[in-house]
């Protein structure tokens, strides 16, 4: 993939979405036969159209989303997020690829919905983005990993056809039309240190947290007077769930459930209604 080194004015149709060239000297290569082409990690499989809505079914892509499509290709995964109501943006090194976006999106009434870039999707800001889409090679998806983990913000969706992201295993999965169609929740980072304060049917207590995660998979210990308690547990997205051992004290159930911010585990409660369970978290 081409690396990005600045960025030219931004050249919108009148009659369609608007379409930003990012110029790079290092794509701008003809082939034999003179035809231009930007410099590809990846080579262009379109996404049946079936499985395109599947993708967009899993990640629950309604009007208040902003979808990105890295490596966007002729755009039909964009299109049918606006038909949805989404906003979308498509990325593409390829001119070649984004002049067919252009023509697919000529008949349609979603103009003022997408846009679609031509840049390399490793130096595209992810922040906005509500939703990700891949058809990327395993390998392009590793390399795209921390980005992911680090830009997008926790409850953001990455849907992917066919290829996994290395080492993170997703939130869901499931075997469409014989391929894999996959979803991940981006996981709040809630790793560190934790001040407890618990209200049960014994009475008020607090304790110590330590949560150690890897992806959406929690590791940890909640320490309650002079005694450790391992735990495991699970994010997805800001939602918290920690599974702790038998033999709690203060009438303490197994499962707690907690919403994280940057600083706090907040709206703690139990996965037993009938235990009136109440507790919060302060990083420390």
């Amino acid at each position: 993939m081409a690396t990005v080194r600045h960025s030219a004015a931004a050249h919108p149709h009148p009659a369609t979405a608007a379409i930003t060239f990012v110029a790079d000297p290092g794509a701008h290569r003809p082939d034999s036969a003179g035809k231009f082409h930007g410099d590809r990690d990846v080579p262009y499989l379109p996404t049946d159209q079936h499985v395109v809505n599947k993708m967009l079914e899993m990640a629950k892509v309604t009007k208040g989303d902003y979808l990105f499509d890295l490596g966007c290709g002729d755009g039909r995964i964009v299109i049918t997020a606006a038909k949805l109501g989404a906003r979308a943006l498509g990325i593409d090194i390829d001119l070649e690829r984004l002049r067919e976006c252009h023509h697919n999106l000529r008949n349609t009434e979603l103009k003022n919905l997408i846009e679609f870039r031509r840049q390399s999707f490793f130096d595209i800001d992810l922040r906005p983005a509500t939703v990700v889409a891949l058809y990327l090679l395993p390998a392009i998806n590793r390399r795209l990993r921390p980005k992911l983990l680090w830009e997008l913000r926790p409850g953001t969706r990455i849907i992917a056809n066919q290829f996994e992201i290395a080492d993170w295993l997703p939130d869901e999965k499931i075997d469409f039309k014989h391929r894999p169609v996959m979803l991940w929740i981006v996981p709040a980072w809630v790793e560190g240190n934790y001040r407890c304060f618990f209200q049960t049917p014994a009475g008020r207590f607090h304790g110590q947290l330590t949560l150690r995660r890897q992806f959406q998979f929690l590791r940890g210990e909640l320490r309650i007077g002079r005694k450790i308690y391992p735990l495991t547990g699970r994010v997805r997205g800001t939602h918290v769930r920690l599974d702790l051992p038998p033999g709690l004290p203060h009438h303490l159930p197994q499962k707690l459930t907690a919403q994280a911010t940057p600083r706090h585990l907040t709206r703690g409660g139990a996965e037993h209604p009938e235990r009136s369970i109440i507790w919060a978290a302060i990083r420390q």
